[in-house]
């Protein structure tokens, strides 16, 4: 997790929105700090790794806190995102 995100964001400000057994992805959203009133939608696929957010900064390349929270929270040893997977 970068210095930055550690220091302006929280895991808290993520909300976890669901879970397909089917697919292994798990959603979480969060409110969008450029675009008021917007709410942005990050996925992990739990088979792959892969994460994706729809945030501006992911959009554009740039890093993004949704990322970083959703990849430190995975590499927990008593991750909450996988459990229901494992």
């Amino acid at each position: 997790m970068s210095v930055r995100t550690a220091a302006l964001h929280c895991p808290a400000e993520l909300t976890f929105s669901g879970a397909d057994d089917l697919t292994a992805i798990v959603t979480f959203t969060a409110a969008s700090a450029s675009s008021p009133g917007a709410v942005n939608t990050v996925t992990y696929d739990t088979a792959t790794g892969a994460i994706h957010c729809d945030c501006a900064g992911a959009e554009c390349g740039r890093d993004c806190w949704h990322i970083d929270h959703v990849a430190a929270a995975d590499e927990s040893p008593a991750s909450v995102i996988t459990a229901g997977f494992q």
